[in-house]
């Protein structure tokens, strides 16, 4: 595909999406259609709350976050939240419950996982760190938490039948995955070059493509959110807790690490201290 068709691409999709972002939503769940409201949860106290005269509902969400491996057979609660600190508390008191039932690491049970055997055999600082991350999670989410950081946006359509209302901040900078690419530290190649020199400079072209699209698509769809002073340093705290909680199976030691950089010792002093009380 030329250069041209995909910023034509680009453009094309960041008009429409700018105006799925316009819409916001007061709860964070999955999109139904309005006759099924009594099947999904939905909160009629709250109001009709998406889609023309009252076509759709945000009720209980469908993501891999409550459904992967034996998440599922926990009944785990799925909202809809009203609150994206509500969202993260229904995780991490999953998670802490999904770590405490391990399985038994022996493929003759009647549910094994190989993520469970090697959890099993770390133990005890397995547990140490989903306590600490059901420790942290009020202080990732204070109670005076400003809400224009937590605000509840349509971030992307996956598919009709499975549409999820997720924070904003979720998303990263909310770049399509067919734009997204590494920053580029040389400059932008200019005309043509001589062959031997133009061969190396080929996956330069390419990042600098991605570079100019995704700037295209930017200026187009405008920022995700307009944080207010200090709220970066928030978001980033809540980038970090849910990067834990949704990749713990499989990289536990990284929420320890990430805890240790944010928290210091304390998280862990904090514990001992309760588990000696």
């Amino acid at each position: 595909m030329s250069f041209e068709a995909k910023m034509h691409l680009t453009v094309e999709l960041a008009r429409s999406l700018k105006q799925l972002r316009q819409r916001s939503f007061s709860m964070l769940g999955n999109i139904y259609y309005a006759d099924v409201w009594n099947q999904v949860d939905y909160m009629p106290s709250l109001g009709l709350d998406a889609g023309i005269d009252g076509t759709f509902v945000v009720g209980r969400m469908v993501s891999t976050r409550f459904f992967r491996d034996k998440r599922l057979l926990l009944r785990p609660d799925r909202g809809p939240f009203t609150t994206a600190s509500e969202l993260a508390t229904s995780e991490t008191t999953l998670l802490a419950r999904r770590i405490r039932q391990l399985s038994p690491p022996s493929p003759a049970t009647g549910y094994y996982c190989e993520a469970d055997e090697m959890l099993a055999a770390d133990g005890a600082e397995v547990l140490e760190t989903v306590d600490r991350l059901v420790e942290v999670m009020p202080r990732v989410y204070p109670a005076t938490d400003d809400s224009e950081d937590t605000k509840v946006l349509l971030v992307g359509v996956v598919d009709w039948e499975s549409v999820s209302v997720v924070p904003a901040w979720e998303t990263e900078a909310g770049v399509p995955h067919f734009l997204q690419g590494i920053p580029v530290q040389e400059p932008l190649p200019v005309g043509s070059l001589p062959p031997e020199e133009e061969e190396a400079m080929v996956e330069i072209r390419k990042d600098w493509d991605l570079v100019l699209l995704r700037r295209k698509y930017t200026e187009i769809v405008g920022p995700m959110y307009s944080p207010t002073l200090g709220a970066d340093a928030r978001i980033d705290l809540k980038r970090g807790l849910f990067r834990s909680l949704n990749n713990f199976e499989d990289r536990w030691a990284s929420a320890r690490y990430w805890l240790k950089q944010q928290f210091g010792t304390s998280a862990w002093d904090l514990s001992r201290s309760n588990q000696r009380g």
